[in-house]
């Protein structure tokens, strides 16, 4: 479900309504976290919008690293990332189809291992606050949630994450409510 969202400027911004707040994890699904940094991703704020407005899921992949590891049904994490603030989980879902070679999103000609998605939530971390890096970082210190290679499998911890992800949901679920769907 999509729903109006207030901005600044008179502009109307959109956020994805979770379809369901209290995660149920099957035991042979992996975690992924994926991360994207808007300041060198090929995949721009613009692009997040135009997603959330659309929710097209179609067409909607991303990188993964430990594609041998990944397969469909996987439980997925976006962190965005980078020198802007407001750095944390900013979007989940689940992959729907196995790990496929591709063109590598830099255009350099190699290749890279791709996964499509379904977006269950996702927030715009321009207008919105994401569940911060920092509180991962504390929470679950064994994982680099700062950057890296994007498509990596949470070993451990993957149960602590769901439960902040819920409780960060819940705690901030303002962003999904009719009441905050007013245009400005």
């Amino acid at each position: 479900m999509i729903g109006r969202i207030p901005q600044m400027r008179k502009k109307v911004t959109f956020a994805i309504i979770p379809k369901h707040i209290n995660f149920k994890k099957h035991t042979t699904m992996n975690t992924v976290i994926l991360f994207w940094n808007p300041d060198i991703s090929s995949y721009k704020y613009d692009d997040l919008q135009d997603f959330i407005q659309k929710h097209d899921i179609s067409t909607f992949n991303w990188s993964v690293w430990e594609h041998e590891k990944a397969k469909m049904g996987d439980r997925f994490f976006l962190v965005k990332c980078g020198q802007s603030k407001n750095n944390g989980i900013c979007m989940s879902g689940f992959f729907v189809s196995d790990p496929y070679l591709d063109e590598d999103w830099t255009g350099n000609g190699n290749k890279s291992y791709y996964m499509d998605m379904s977006v269950e939530t996702a927030i715009n971390p321009q207008f919105f606050p994401t569940l911060p890096t920092e509180d991962l970082c504390s929470a679950i210190p064994d994982f680099d949630w700062t950057g890296g290679h994007s498509g990596r499998i949470l070993t451990r911890d993957a149960d602590l994450l769901e439960e902040m992800w819920g409780y960060f949901l819940n705690e901030h679920s303002y962003i999904f409510q009719p009441q905050a769907f007013i245009k400005r």
